[in-house]
């Protein structure tokens, strides 16, 4: 059998966008799953710190402001005047008014997360979505809600990630909801395999190009 045929399908079964198509969901759904953590793991561990990731959404900010806490990337928060565990690694903008310019603003905290009292926090702060947050770096201050929140492997690869993770967070309905299970499980049908299958073969070639994509990156920063 070919591995391409005239009508350009895969071994004569899925068309080649397709099946792009179905990788490249998966690998997100990968991805998503690699950034995230078990809480119940996590739970089990009562005051340990954790890496977590949070992003707070701001609205109604000041062109002029907006513009000055995109140059926050990198600082570090602070409370009561003290430095703590936790860094600005991204910030972005949409516009929330376009009559007045003001912007909605989207900061992205890398912190070490404490878990105590069945929460985890961040200082004295409590990280959960939909919690006001106080940002504070040493040179400004704005308030906004968390608008996302995930605990981090901590290893940061897709060599450790396990099929049986995925798996259970794949059955979730709110993890990972824009991608179309329904995309992915008919990739997986017209391949004749299972979609256990196709999970583990798609971490398989991302943990295997992983080192390959890192050096890439990193020569390109250093460039």
């Amino acid at each position: 059998m070919k591995l391409i045929d005239e009508k350009g399908r895969l071994f004569g079964k899925i068309n080649l966008i397709d099946l792009l198509v179905v990788i490249l969901i998966v690998a997100v759904i990968a991805a998503v799953a690699w950034k995230l953590g078990g809480r119940k793991a996590a739970a089990a561990v009562t005051g340990s710190a954790k890496k977590a990731v949070y992003t707070v959404e701001i609205e109604d900010v000041p062109a002029d402001i907006a513009a000055y806490a995109e140059t926050q990337t990198g600082k570090s928060l602070v409370n009561d005047s003290k430095v703590i565990a936790a860094s600005i690694t991204d910030v972005r903008s949409e516009t929330y008014n376009a009559d007045n310019g003001h912007q909605t603003l989207f900061i992205t905290v890398e912190a070490d997360a404490s878990f105590t009292g069945n929460v985890y926090k961040v200082g004295p702060q409590e990280v959960r979505v939909g919690y006001e947050y106080i940002l504070k770096t040493s040179e400004f201050e704005l308030t906004g809600l968390i608008w996302a929140a995930a605990l981090m492997r901590p290893s940061k690869s897709t060599k450790d990630m396990e099929l049986k993770s995925l798996k259970k967070k794949y059955k979730s309905k709110g993890f990972a909801a824009g991608c179309s299970r329904e995309v992915i499980e008919r990739g997986a049908e017209q391949l004749d395999w299972p979609l256990e299958k196709l999970l583990t073969m798609t971490m398989q070639a991302m943990a295997d190009s992983e080192d390959e994509i890192n050096r890439e990156v990193e020569a390109e920063q250093n460039a």
